[in-house]
């Protein structure tokens, strides 16, 4: 029993979330596995306080990156988290051109061929919450055969 304590804590530390033995029941090892998911979730460290960044502003779009706000003229914008992270991005990068799978890289944390699709979903819902006509964008533009970039102000 003893070592089998020992096997475990030096799982534990490992950071193996695996469950070592359920010799005990599934509630036990339920209970370990809850436990190192807790220790493990956040990496064992805080999360990095916002530094007080300067809110980024393209003609009459604010996006406040400590607040993950946006608005529009003053009007604030709704938009889900991969929409707010897709056009801070770009954002960040006025005229630089982005193909599907770097914003995938960047954005999604992965680059896998087939998920392009995912890029100009999320691309088309933002451009509909941000530009005066979607079809006509003002902020994100289309670089045919290659990919978007966002405007210059």
């Amino acid at each position: 029993l003893h070592r089998h304590r020992v096997d475990r804590r030096q799982h534990h530390r490992a950071g193996d979330i695996r469950v070592v033995s359920a010799r005990r029941g599934h509630l036990r090892a339920g209970r370990a596995l809850l436990c190192r998911v807790r220790v493990h979730g956040s990496g064992g460290r805080q999360p990095a306080p916002q530094a007080a960044a300067k809110p980024l502003q393209a003609g009459a779009l604010a996006i406040d990156l400590a607040k993950r706000e946006v608005t529009l003229a003053g009007r604030p914008i709704e938009l889900t988290a991969k929409e707010f992270d897709l056009l801070v991005c770009f954002a960040q990068h006025p005229g630089m051109v982005f193909t599907r799978g770097q914003l995938l890289d960047k954005v999604w944390g992965y680059s896998h061929s087939g998920y392009e699709h995912t890029v100009n979903s999320h691309i088309n819902r933002l451009r509909a919450k941000i530009e005066r006509d979607p079809a006509k964008p003002d902020y994100i533009l289309t670089v045919w055969s290659v990919g978007y970039k966002f405007a210059e102000f």
